[in-house]
């Protein structure tokens, strides 16, 4: 698999797990979808609470790792010998 590659399927699972936290912390804090009849307040406060910041941080982790490998592959090619 190219290094490029890499950086691109790392950007958007960081894509695709930030928008699904914060999209899903958004309905259930403005109560949209108005959960009442299938979501208790309890289940709604321990997803927010405890598993949809993970989707963030796993979100923000794939986005800086992608920065890394990129940042990574620039230097590799600085440092590379031109023979």
């Amino acid at each position: 698999m190219e290094p490029g590659a890499v950086q691109y399927l790392g950007w958007g699972v960081s894509c695709i797990l930030l928008t699904r936290g914060i999209v899903v912390e958004f309905l259930l804090l403005t109560d949209v979808t108005h959960l009442d009849t299938s979501v208790s307040a309890r289940q709604r406060f321990w997803t927010l609470a405890l598993w949809n910041p993970w989707f963030i941080a796993g979100g923000l982790a794939f986005g800086m790792s992608a920065v890394e490998a990129r940042r990574r592959d620039r230097s590799s090619l600085l440092r590379s010998d031109p023979r």
